[in-house]
Parts: C-alpha cells; structure tokens; sequence
C-alpha cells in the first residue's frame, strides 16, 4: 500500500521577508508493509527502503534584536531660583518722649482762724432750799395683844412589845423550832401575832396565809387567805384582820387539811409598787406564836429589813413525821402582791 507523507515546518512567528527552504520530497516505492516498517515486493523478497535524503531544515531563523532603547529622562528638576525677600522694615525708634510734670502744688496759704470766743461765766446762783420737813408726831399705837402660850403636845404612844417571857424561845432567821407546849404535846390551836411600827404612814401593812400542797403551791385560789378571803375552805385558817399595830392569824392545826402539808405565812405592804413604799421605812415588826392557852411558845424579831423588800415571808409551818414545825424565815422579796402570790401559783387578776 503506499501513501505520501508530508512534512511541513511551521515556524510561530510570522516573518514574511524571511526566505523558506525547498521541501524535499522522498519517493517511496509501492509495496506492503510487514511489520516493524519492512515493506515487501510483488514477488514477496523484501523491500530495501531507500535512505531518507531528507534533511531537516536548520533553522536560520535570528531572533530579531530589540533596538529598543529606553528615552533617557531628560527631564531636569528646575532649580528654585525663588529667594527670600530679606526683611527691609526696620523697626521704628520709639522718639516718643514723657512729658514732664511741671504742675506745682500750690503752697496751702489758708490760716485756721484763731477761736475769740468766750465762755461765758455761770452766774446763776442755786437758790437755798429752805422748806422744812415737818415733824413725824404719829405715834403707833401699841400691841397689847399676848401670845398665848402653847400647850406642850404629848409625845407619840411608843410602840411596845410584851416583854419576852421566861420561858419563850427568841428565834433566829433560818432556824427551826418544834411546835409543842412543855410537855412536848402538840397545841390544838396556835396563834400567829404580828407587831409593827411604821416610820412613814402611807405603809399599810397587811397579813395573808397561803395552804401548799407538797409541790409547794395552793391547791386552788380559795387556800390563800386574806382581807378579801379571810377563811380557808377548811376552816382551819382565820385572819382576825389589821389593827394598825398589827395583826392576828388563828390556825387549827388539828382541822388542816391532809393534801396541805405547809402553811406559809407573810406580810406586803398595801400599793407598795405603786407609791415606791418598802419595808425600810418600817420602825420595827416581829411574830410571836401563842397556844390556845394563850401561852408564848417562840418570838422573831424582824426589823431592820432591807428597803428592797416588798413583801415578806415571816415563817413556815410545815409537817414533819406526824408533827409541826415552824421555820423562821424572815426574808422577802421586791415583789407586789400579785406578783408574790405567783410564787404560790395563784394567778392575781
């Protein structure tokens, strides 16, 4: 089989006043190709190829030089030919000259004119006074009246206590004593008797008796007795009432209830809270306790009591082992009586 092959040299630039070389052309004879390029004749004995007296073209193409030259700048900075105007102006001498002060004070020619005139002389002469004061001949009358002369007034009634007898005991505060007569039986009724002496007389004293049980507190209100309740529901406490010197409290020990077990015994002073009264401004106060046969078992002497006591607790009968006993207490408290009768569970309204 045969074919042409054309070979073309194609340049990327484009210079036409450049001259192209001849193109050769190689002639090839008919034939078959075989393989790797052998070509064959008609008659099958292989083809010599003929040399390929193709030439590439060298390449005679120059790159054109650039003739191109950069302008020169040419271009001058001119110069600054501007100068600076020297300053010409010259300050002007100040010719100016102050005038000078001629003016002259002129001389003060004014005199202060002497003073010619004269005081005149006083001659006006004080007429004597010559008026008499008359004579005072009132005479007062005199006071015939006397004073009638003042009875002496008698002395205050001393406070007095019956004298102690022989066989009475004078407690102490805090000691105990055994309520019998002398032949150790117990009494069947026993008196409480109180005495006192106020130094002021707004103090109103009074006596009151409160019925405890074993918690040491009343029963009920109606155990406290006083002015205003003067028996217990027992019958075994009586308040006899305030004599202004004193006071008397009467107990059956043998009627006293079994569910009472102490019996306290006190004296307050009326509204002492109210009127700032304490037992300071009392002279003197004790308690004595008589038997039924009116015989003096024991006495306490309670003055000189503290002024910040308002309510006093005189003494205690208590039971002890089928018996009484009276404890001297003597001491109170800054307290009213509704606030003493709250120690003893009784709501005062």
């Amino acid at each position: 089989m045969g074919f042409d092959i054309q070979t073309k040299v194609t340049s990327c630039y484009d210079h036409s006043n450049i001259s192209k070389p001849p193109l050769i052309r190689p002639a090839y004879t008919s034939g078959t190709i075989q393989e790797a390029g052998q070509m064959l004749n008609p008659n099958g004995t292989p083809y010599q190829q003929l040399q390929n007296a193709y030439q590439q073209p060298q390449n005679i193409y120059q790159q054109p030089q650039n003739n191109y030259q950069q302008p020169q700048n040419i271009y001058q900075q001119p110069q600054n030919i501007y100068q600076q105007p020297q300053n010409i102006y010259q300050q002007s001498q100040n010719t100016y000259q102050q005038p000078q002060n001629t003016y002259q004070q002129p001389q003060n020619t004014y005199q202060q004119p002497q003073n010619t005139y004269q005081q005149p002389q006083n001659t006006y002469q004080q007429p004597q006074n010559t008026y008499q004061q008359p004579q005072n001949t009132y005479q007062q009358p005199q006071n015939n009246y006397q004073q009638p002369v003042s009875q002496p007034t008698p002395p205050p009634a001393q406070f007095s206590i019956p004298p102690l007898p022989a066989d009475s005991t004078l407690l102490k505060k805090g000691q105990k004593f055994t309520v019998a007569d002398k032949s150790g039986n117990t009494p069947f009724q026993l008196k409480l008797l109180l005495d006192w002496d106020v130094a002021d007389s707004r103090c109103d004293l009074d006596a009151s008796a409160f019925l405890l049980t074993e918690r040491d507190i009343v029963p009920a209100e109606e155990w406290f007795v006083f002015y205003g309740q003067p028996k217990s529901p027992d019958q075994s406490v009586r308040y006899s009432g305030n004599s202004g010197k004193g006071a008397q409290m009467e107990i059956q020990l043998s009627a006293v209830s079994p569910q009472i077990q102490k019996i306290a015994l006190a004296v307050t002073i009326y509204e002492a809270m109210e009127q700032n009264l304490n037992f300071g401004m009392v002279r003197s106060i004790s308690a004595r306790l008589v038997d039924d046969r009116q015989h003096e078992l024991a006495r306490l002497d309670l003055t000189e009591l503290s002024s910040a006591v308002t309510a006093l607790v005189v003494g205690e009968l208590y039971r002890y082992k089928g018996a009484w006993k009276f404890n001297a207490v003597g001491s109170g408290v800054k307290r009213d009586l509704s606030g003493f009768c709250a120690m003893y569970g009784i709501e005062a309204g």
